[in-house]
């Protein structure tokens, strides 16, 4: 690690006006980027007591994560209030995030490795609280084995015993349609204290559980079978913009509603 310097990172905040005005910009950007967002049928997010602290994690496949986690929060655990680090030196440049329950840690340092426990500690004291991480602390390519975290997440849950840990699995990718897809799947919770006696069992656990829930779907993004899916979110469909103008004039002269997706199937 770095050296450690003397940097005192503002507390998380959410002001709720503005949260919901970036999580409509965030669905207006899902419909407009992608063809779905898709949870498998056998991997919905896990119920967990509003009164139970709770730690979603999660492999960091692409740029659109943050925005997809903020968005699946909202939808899958409504009423809670949900926070996330981000790296100290990015926050200061996108200060906006600073009131969206997002948080600065100071990569690659001691002081960075307190403040992010300090902090998130205090955030799931409060009452409904939920965080967000990406433990690789890297983007990283869905296929890559093994899966290995930094040292954040299992320090975290040895100090929480009673926070429930759920593995998240996401990939991004195209199917028969122009807009590519989100594919997710939750794995099941787990609390610090059922993850393991010590650090080192924790940390194998934590690694163990978003690897296994990665593998099972990336088995059924390769199926392709529509059935394993529920859509959570409809986006755009199409495939050219001439084609797509011919099917609109063909739709209307018919009196129909003209149906832009190349294909019914996932």
């Amino acid at each position: 690690m770095k050296p450690a310097r003397n940097s005192q990172q503002a507390p998380a905040r959410i002001v709720p006006v503005l949260l919901a005005g970036f999580l409509g910009y965030i669905e207006r950007a899902l419909r407009g980027n992608f063809h779905a967002v898709r949870m498998t049928q056998g991997g919905h997010a896990p119920l967990v007591s509003h009164n139970t602290p709770l730690v979603v994690y999660l492999n960091h496949a692409s740029w659109w994560d943050p925005l997809v986690m903020m968005w699946l929060g909202a939808r899958c655990y409504p009423g809670r209030p949900q926070f996330g680090p981000i790296d100290a030196a990015q926050l200061e440049r996108y200060g906006f995030f600073k009131y969206l329950g997002v948080f600065g840690v100071e990569k690659g340092t001691v002081s960075g490795a307190r403040t992010f426990l300090r902090t998130s500690r205090a955030l799931l004291a409060q009452p409904g609280a939920m965080l967000w991480l990406t433990p690789q602390g890297r983007f990283a390519d869905v296929r890559e084995r093994p899966v290995n975290f930094a040292a954040g997440l299992a320090h975290l849950a040895v100090r929480e015993p009673e926070a429930m840990f759920v593995p998240l699995a996401i990939e991004y990718g195209f199917g028969q349609e122009r807009y590519p897809e989100v594919i997710l799947r939750f794995g099941p919770a787990k609390s610090g204290r059922s993850l393991g006696a010590n650090f080192t069992e924790v940390q194998a656990s934590l690694e163990a559980g978003l690897e296994s829930i990665q593998d099972a779907l990336a088995a059924e993004a390769c199926n392709r079978e529509g059935t394993l899916f529920e859509t959570l979110l409809q986006g755009r469909g199409g495939v050219s913009v001439p084609y797509d103008l011919w099917r609109r004039f063909k739709a209307m002269w018919n009196k129909e509603k003209a149906a832009l997706n190349h294909s019914s199937c996932l």
